[in-house]
Protein backbone atom coordinates (compact mmCIF):
# COMPACT_ATOMS: atom_id res chain seq x y z
CA UNK A 1 0.00 0.00 0.00
CA UNK A 2 1.33 3.39 -1.00
CA UNK A 3 1.47 5.67 1.98
CA UNK A 4 2.18 8.77 -0.07
CA UNK A 5 -1.46 9.20 -0.80
CA UNK A 6 -2.33 8.95 2.84
CA UNK A 7 0.29 11.49 3.74
CA UNK A 8 -0.94 13.94 1.17
CA UNK A 9 -4.53 13.41 2.20
CA UNK A 10 -5.54 16.28 4.46
CA UNK A 11 -8.91 14.93 5.21
CA UNK A 12 -10.59 17.53 3.05
CA UNK A 13 -12.58 15.98 0.23
CA UNK A 14 -13.52 19.32 -1.46
CA UNK A 15 -12.91 19.32 -5.25
CA UNK A 16 -9.94 21.23 -6.54
CA UNK A 17 -10.58 23.75 -9.32
CA UNK A 18 -8.97 22.75 -12.58
CA UNK A 19 -6.92 25.24 -14.63
CA UNK A 20 -7.65 23.54 -17.88
CA UNK A 21 -10.58 25.88 -18.56
CA UNK A 22 -8.41 28.91 -17.86
CA UNK A 23 -5.75 27.70 -20.25
CA UNK A 24 -8.39 27.21 -22.94
CA UNK A 25 -9.75 30.71 -22.38
CA UNK A 26 -6.31 32.29 -22.82
CA UNK A 27 -5.78 30.31 -25.97
CA UNK A 28 -9.07 31.50 -27.34
CA UNK A 29 -8.19 35.11 -26.54
CA UNK A 30 -4.82 34.73 -28.22
CA UNK A 31 -6.50 33.23 -31.24
CA UNK A 32 -9.01 36.07 -31.39
CA UNK A 33 -6.25 38.67 -31.17
CA UNK A 34 -4.36 36.92 -33.90
CA UNK A 35 -7.43 36.99 -36.09
CA UNK A 36 -7.95 40.73 -35.46
CA UNK A 37 -4.33 41.47 -36.31
CA UNK A 38 -4.59 39.44 -39.49
CA UNK A 39 -7.78 41.32 -40.48
CA UNK A 40 -6.11 44.65 -39.83
CA UNK A 41 -3.07 43.62 -41.83
CA UNK A 42 -5.22 42.53 -44.76
CA UNK A 43 -7.21 45.77 -44.64
CA UNK A 44 -4.00 47.82 -44.56
CA UNK A 45 -2.68 45.90 -47.57
CA UNK A 46 -5.91 46.55 -49.49
CA UNK A 47 -5.78 50.27 -48.72
CA UNK A 48 -2.14 50.49 -49.76
CA UNK A 49 -2.92 48.67 -52.99
CA UNK A 50 -5.78 51.09 -53.74
CA UNK A 51 -3.56 54.08 -52.97
CA UNK A 52 -0.79 52.77 -55.25
CA UNK A 53 -3.27 52.10 -58.01
CA UNK A 54 -4.72 55.62 -57.75
CA UNK A 55 -1.23 57.17 -57.68
CA UNK A 56 -0.22 55.25 -60.78
CA UNK A 57 -3.40 56.26 -62.55
CA UNK A 58 -2.88 59.95 -61.71
CA UNK A 59 0.75 59.84 -62.84
CA UNK A 60 -0.30 58.17 -66.07
CA UNK A 61 -2.87 60.91 -66.79
CA UNK A 62 -0.50 63.78 -65.91
CA UNK A 63 1.39 65.52 -68.76
CA UNK A 64 4.93 64.41 -69.40
CA UNK A 65 6.37 67.84 -68.63
CA UNK A 66 4.86 67.84 -65.14
CA UNK A 67 6.69 66.25 -62.24
CA UNK A 68 4.66 64.19 -59.75
CA UNK A 69 3.98 65.87 -56.43
CA UNK A 70 6.21 64.86 -53.58
CA UNK A 71 4.50 63.35 -50.58
CA UNK A 72 6.77 65.29 -48.21
CA UNK A 73 7.48 68.91 -49.24
CA UNK A 74 10.62 69.00 -47.13
CA UNK A 75 12.17 66.16 -49.14
CA UNK A 76 13.18 66.95 -52.71
CA UNK A 77 14.75 64.81 -55.43
CA UNK A 78 18.24 65.97 -54.44
CA UNK A 79 17.60 66.17 -50.73
CA UNK A 80 21.03 64.77 -49.90
CA UNK A 81 22.84 67.52 -51.82
CA UNK A 82 20.83 70.45 -50.41
CA UNK A 83 22.65 72.19 -47.54
CA UNK A 84 20.68 72.63 -44.36
CA UNK A 85 20.17 76.03 -42.75
CA UNK A 86 20.71 75.90 -38.99
CA UNK A 87 18.59 78.01 -36.70
CA UNK A 88 20.54 81.08 -35.57
CA UNK A 89 20.90 81.98 -31.93
CA UNK A 90 18.97 84.88 -30.46
CA UNK A 91 16.56 86.80 -32.66
CA UNK A 92 16.17 84.67 -35.77
CA UNK A 93 14.14 87.29 -37.61
CA UNK A 94 16.80 89.99 -37.35
CA UNK A 95 18.99 88.64 -40.14
CA UNK A 96 16.41 86.69 -42.13
CA UNK A 97 13.56 89.20 -42.39
CA UNK A 98 12.79 90.72 -45.78
CA UNK A 99 11.13 93.73 -44.16
CA UNK A 100 14.23 94.44 -42.11
CA UNK A 101 16.41 94.11 -45.20
CA UNK A 102 14.23 96.63 -47.02
CA UNK A 103 14.56 99.03 -44.09
CA UNK A 104 18.34 98.73 -44.05
CA UNK A 105 18.55 99.22 -47.81
CA UNK A 106 16.47 102.41 -47.59
CA UNK A 107 18.81 103.73 -44.92
CA UNK A 108 21.97 102.78 -46.79
CA UNK A 109 20.73 104.09 -50.15
CA UNK A 110 19.84 107.45 -48.55
CA UNK A 111 16.38 107.51 -50.12
CA UNK A 112 14.54 110.76 -49.46
CA UNK A 113 11.73 109.32 -47.36
CA UNK A 114 10.15 112.78 -46.89
CA UNK A 115 9.10 112.84 -50.55
CA UNK A 116 6.30 110.78 -52.09
CA UNK A 117 7.31 107.66 -53.94
CA UNK A 118 6.66 109.24 -57.35
CA UNK A 119 9.13 112.06 -56.61
CA UNK A 120 12.06 109.77 -55.73
CA UNK A 121 14.58 109.49 -58.63
CA UNK A 122 14.31 106.20 -60.57
CA UNK A 123 18.08 105.66 -60.30
CA UNK A 124 17.87 105.51 -56.50
CA UNK A 125 14.98 103.05 -56.72
CA UNK A 126 16.86 100.79 -59.14
CA UNK A 127 19.92 100.77 -56.87
CA UNK A 128 17.81 99.77 -53.85
CA UNK A 129 16.14 96.97 -55.83
CA UNK A 130 19.48 95.60 -57.03
CA UNK A 131 20.88 95.55 -53.49
CA UNK A 132 17.81 93.70 -52.23
CA UNK A 133 18.13 91.12 -55.00
CA UNK A 134 21.74 90.47 -54.06
CA UNK A 135 21.09 90.17 -50.34
CA UNK A 136 17.91 88.07 -50.70
CA UNK A 137 18.00 85.91 -53.86
CA UNK A 138 14.40 84.98 -53.20
CA UNK A 139 13.36 88.46 -54.41
CA UNK A 140 14.78 87.70 -57.87
CA UNK A 141 11.70 85.57 -58.57
CA UNK A 142 9.36 88.58 -58.59
CA UNK A 143 8.79 90.26 -61.91
CA UNK A 144 9.86 93.92 -62.16
CA UNK A 145 10.77 93.86 -58.43
CA UNK A 146 7.15 94.45 -57.45
CA UNK A 147 7.63 92.80 -54.02
CA UNK A 148 10.66 94.94 -53.21
CA UNK A 149 8.81 98.07 -54.30
CA UNK A 150 5.79 97.19 -52.12
CA UNK A 151 7.93 96.68 -49.00
CA UNK A 152 9.93 99.89 -49.49
CA UNK A 153 6.81 101.97 -50.21
CA UNK A 154 5.06 100.62 -47.11
CA UNK A 155 8.08 101.38 -44.93
CA UNK A 156 8.36 104.96 -46.26
CA UNK A 157 4.62 105.50 -45.80
CA UNK A 158 4.73 104.32 -42.19
CA UNK A 159 7.74 106.53 -41.47
CA UNK A 160 6.07 109.64 -42.90
CA UNK A 161 2.89 108.91 -40.97
CA UNK A 162 4.79 108.67 -37.69
CA UNK A 163 6.51 112.00 -38.31
CA UNK A 164 3.18 113.61 -39.25
CA UNK A 165 1.74 112.57 -35.90
CA UNK A 166 4.81 113.71 -33.99
CA UNK A 167 4.81 117.07 -35.75
CA UNK A 168 8.38 116.75 -37.03
CA UNK A 169 7.22 116.70 -40.66
CA UNK A 170 4.86 119.20 -42.23
CA UNK A 171 1.69 117.71 -43.65
CA UNK A 172 1.22 118.48 -47.37
CA UNK A 173 -1.49 120.95 -48.30
CA UNK A 174 -3.45 118.28 -50.18
CA UNK A 175 -4.14 116.55 -46.87
CA UNK A 176 -5.35 119.69 -45.05
CA UNK A 177 -9.02 118.77 -45.54
CA UNK A 178 -8.57 115.65 -43.43
CA UNK A 179 -7.87 117.67 -40.30
CA UNK A 180 -10.85 119.93 -40.96
CA UNK A 181 -13.15 116.96 -41.43
CA UNK A 182 -11.84 115.42 -38.22
CA UNK A 183 -12.54 118.64 -36.29
CA UNK A 184 -16.12 118.75 -37.60
CA UNK A 185 -16.76 115.13 -36.66
CA UNK A 186 -18.51 114.36 -33.38
CA UNK A 187 -15.81 112.76 -31.26
CA UNK A 188 -18.29 111.20 -28.85
CA UNK A 189 -19.75 108.94 -31.53
CA UNK A 190 -18.20 106.62 -34.01
CA UNK A 191 -18.72 106.99 -37.73
CA UNK A 192 -20.82 103.87 -37.90
CA UNK A 193 -23.10 104.93 -35.05
CA UNK A 194 -23.47 108.43 -36.47
CA UNK A 195 -24.30 107.04 -39.91
CA UNK A 196 -26.95 104.77 -38.39
CA UNK A 197 -28.54 107.67 -36.52
CA UNK A 198 -28.55 109.85 -39.65
CA UNK A 199 -30.17 107.05 -41.63
CA UNK A 200 -32.88 106.62 -39.01
CA UNK A 201 -33.49 110.38 -38.94
CA UNK A 202 -33.87 110.48 -42.74
CA UNK A 203 -36.36 107.62 -42.63
CA UNK A 204 -38.35 109.32 -39.87
CA UNK A 205 -38.53 112.58 -41.81
CA UNK A 206 -39.60 110.74 -44.95
CA UNK A 207 -42.41 109.01 -43.05
CA UNK A 208 -43.58 112.28 -41.53
CA UNK A 209 -43.59 113.99 -44.94
CA UNK A 210 -45.54 111.12 -46.44
CA UNK A 211 -48.03 111.18 -43.55
CA UNK A 212 -48.49 114.96 -43.87
CA UNK A 213 -49.01 114.66 -47.61
CA UNK A 214 -51.61 111.97 -47.12
CA UNK A 215 -53.43 114.05 -44.47
CA UNK A 216 -53.43 117.09 -46.75
CA UNK A 217 -54.88 115.08 -49.62
CA UNK A 218 -57.56 113.64 -47.34
CA UNK A 219 -58.49 117.14 -46.13
CA UNK A 220 -58.69 118.38 -49.70
CA UNK A 221 -61.03 115.51 -50.61
CA UNK A 222 -63.28 116.33 -47.63
CA UNK A 223 -63.50 119.98 -48.72
CA UNK A 224 -64.39 118.99 -52.28
CA UNK A 225 -67.04 116.64 -50.97
CA UNK A 226 -68.53 119.35 -48.72
CA UNK A 227 -68.73 121.81 -51.64
CA UNK A 228 -70.46 119.23 -53.83
CA UNK A 229 -73.04 118.53 -51.10
CA UNK A 230 -73.79 122.25 -50.74
CA UNK A 231 -74.37 122.58 -54.48
CA UNK A 232 -76.75 119.61 -54.44
CA UNK A 233 -78.73 121.13 -51.52
CA UNK A 234 -79.12 124.44 -53.39
CA UNK A 235 -80.45 122.68 -56.49
CA UNK A 236 -83.01 120.56 -54.61
CA UNK A 237 -84.32 123.43 -52.39
CA UNK A 238 -87.98 124.49 -53.28
CA UNK A 239 -89.51 127.84 -52.21
CA UNK A 240 -93.23 128.64 -52.67
CA UNK A 241 -93.74 131.62 -54.93
CA UNK A 242 -90.10 131.86 -55.95
CA UNK A 243 -88.84 132.11 -59.47
CA UNK A 244 -88.51 128.34 -59.45
CA UNK A 245 -92.23 127.91 -58.67
CA UNK A 246 -94.11 127.42 -61.97
CA UNK A 247 -97.58 128.19 -60.49
CA UNK A 248 -96.47 131.52 -59.15
CA UNK A 249 -95.17 132.47 -62.57
CA UNK A 250 -98.54 131.63 -64.21
CA UNK A 251 -100.54 133.68 -61.67
CA UNK A 252 -98.28 136.69 -62.06
CA UNK A 253 -98.62 136.40 -65.85
CA UNK A 254 -102.44 136.28 -65.65
CA UNK A 255 -102.60 139.26 -63.32
CA UNK A 256 -100.50 141.29 -65.69
CA UNK A 257 -102.84 140.48 -68.58
CA UNK A 258 -105.90 141.38 -66.44
CA UNK A 259 -104.59 144.80 -65.55
CA UNK A 260 -103.70 145.52 -69.12
CA UNK A 261 -107.20 144.52 -70.22
CA UNK A 262 -108.90 146.79 -67.65
CA UNK A 263 -106.88 149.75 -68.75
CA UNK A 264 -107.79 149.14 -72.32
CA UNK A 265 -111.47 148.88 -71.46
CA UNK A 266 -111.38 152.19 -69.66
CA UNK A 267 -109.81 153.94 -72.58
CA UNK A 268 -112.32 152.45 -74.97
CA UNK A 269 -115.23 153.56 -72.84
CA UNK A 270 -113.93 157.01 -72.54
Amino acid sequence: MDLSDDDNDTGNDEPVASTAGVRRTHAQVEGDNGGVEEARHEKRQRLEALANERRNRVQGQAPHNMQPRQTNPAQGPDNANVPKIPKPKGQAGKDFSLARSAREVVSEAHLDWQKPWADIPPADKAMAFSVLRERDPFLKRFENDWASEAMIRQYLKNKRKTNYLQGTLEVPSKYAYLKENSAKRDQSKSRKRKAIEESRERKRRAKEAKRAKKAKASQRRRLYRAVELEDEDEETEFIQGSSRDGAGQDESHDSDHGEDGGKNDDTVDG
